[in-house]
């Protein structure tokens, strides 16, 4: 879509985000009643990921300048790469209980989003991203900066997690 817009000269900025924090919100259930969240990644795939309060005051930021034009793509790859075993570590310490990730086959996570009402092409495409994250969809390592997404897996899972698990 983005080569879309571009497409016809108007000034775009396209904002490049890799997985949210706030997905680990959807299985406070698992983390609450088993210690365990799940995921389709290998446990040790590091991968970008950001805090939505740090997209959206980049977002902000860029709707109130008016002064910019021209057509640019600006990476929000969250303050570090991590895997899935390094967020249960984190989420471990910050709870003071044992996380544990546990990776699931893709045909058990299409066979339990379909029992949940999840449309067929809606799971294919669920499951078609994960591959493309897998396979390096987003990269890792040196960015040009990270300064516009502080926070810290840590620090979101003290101010978000934790509050919402004892919710």
């Amino acid at each position: 879509m983005d080569h879309l817009i571009e497409s016809t000269g108007v000034h775009y900025r396209s904002l490049g985000m890799p997985g949210f924090m706030e997905n680990v919100l959807r299985q406070l259930d698992p983390i609450r009643n088993q210690g365990t969240y799940f995921g389709l990644l290998p446990g040790d795939r590091r991968t970008p990921l950001c805090a939505t309060r740090d997209l959206a005051a980049t977002a902000a930021g860029l709707l109130l300048d008016d002064t910019w034009t021209g057509q640019e793509d600006l990476p929000l790859p969250g303050h570090e790469d991590l895997s899935p075993d390094e967020m249960a570590a984190i989420m471990s310490e910050v709870l003071g209980r044992s996380i544990t990730y546990r990776r699931i086959p893709a045909e058990a996570y299409r066979a339990d989003l379909l029992g949940r009402g999840v449309s067929e092409p809606w799971a294919r495409g669920l499951l078609d991203m994960a591959a493309a994250v897998d396979a390096g969809l987003y990269g890792t390592g040196p960015y040009a900066s990270r300064s516009a997404s502080p926070t810290t897996f840590r620090h979101w899972c003290q101010d978000v997690l934790r509050p919402a698990l004892a919710a």
